[in-house]
């Protein structure tokens, strides 16, 4: 069944959608769950559709489509530097 635009813009990111993020940025399921905070088993769950992605995570998918370091890491360096 097609998805309304109504329903996409309420709806969080989809299992189809959070598999071409993965291979967009050329990672495996196992990179994934790493970046993300999840387990290999989660991303694969994401993608079969079969568990909801929470808005949480779709935010760091984008996230990490911009390029953003992660914060940790982003926090260590600028206060190695200081």
């Amino acid at each position: 069944m097609a998805t309304s635009t109504n329903e996409r813009k309420n709806s969080s990111m989809t299992g189809a959608d959070f598999l071409a993020w993965r291979k967009a940025q050329g990672m495996t399921q196992g990179d994934a769950g790493d970046r993300l905070g999840v387990t290999r088993r989660t991303v694969q769950l994401y993608e079969a559709g079969e568990q909801p992605i929470p808005r949480t995570v779709a935010l760091a998918c984008r996230a990490i489509a911009e390029g953003w370091a992660d914060f940790a890491e982003r926090a260590e360096t600028e206060l190695g530097a200081s």
